[in-house]
């Protein structure tokens, strides 16, 4: 959906265990001009972030958008 979105070609995406990002987190330090990952970030990946936000709504007063119209919203605005 974010390469259709943004107007770019279609890229593989592939499944990688999460022993093997770790691992690479922690080799990607020591590697110039790559970019770093900590594990704590790999961790947070592998959350499940699906949870109830009617709480949330409630006492923030708010009312999500789906991620279809805020990708549409971002890559729009990224245009003008």
């Amino acid at each position: 959906m974010i390469f259709s979105l943004a107007g770019m070609k279609q890229q593989p995406v592939f499944a990688v265990p999460v022993w093997l990002l770790l691992a690479a987190s922690y080799v990607m330090r020591f590697i110039p001009g790559l970019p770093r990952i900590e594990a704590a970030e790999v961790r947070r990946l592998t959350e499940n972030k699906n949870f109830n936000i009617e709480l949330m709504k409630e006492k923030l007063n708010i009312d999500p958008i789906p991620l279809e119209r805020g990708l549409k919203e971002l890559f729009d605005s990224q245009c003008r």
